[in-house]
């Protein structure tokens, strides 16, 4: 959901959307609220030892960096759609980074041991 609020703003303002009919200001706030809950959920992964500490760090700047675009998502202007933009870019980034990162583990921790 939280790459999907951004869009909304890329809309005419004449044009309906689903995630804005509670208003733009709410949205905004929607925006943050699931941004700093997906960046603890994201790291969930790390601490029930699944990944390794490199790609924890990494996957919670990545995080840091959602958050401060949902923050100037949250801040801007309702005419400013700039911020909306670099959101929902970095958001499907984030996200198939997180997916890949998940998807590379597994292949790592399946792969057979080789002795030499």
């Amino acid at each position: 959901m939280t790459n999907v609020r951004p869009v909304a703003f890329r809309r005419l303002p004449d044009e309906s959307v689903l995630p804005v009919v509670a208003g733009r200001t709410e949205t905004k706030r929607q925006i943050l609220l699931y941004s700093l809950l997906l960046v603890p959920i994201s790291l969930v992964a790390y601490v029930l030892g699944s990944r390794e500490p490199y790609t924890a760090r990494l996957q919670a700047l990545l995080g840091a960096a959602v958050i401060f675009l949902a923050w100037q998502v949250r801040r801007s202007d309702d005419k400013e759609r700039r911020f909306a933009r670099r959101l929902f870019v970095f958001s499907i980034l984030y996200l198939a980074h997180l997916f890949g990162v998940l998807l590379m583990n597994a292949a790592i921790r399946s792969a057979p041991l080789t002795r030499s």
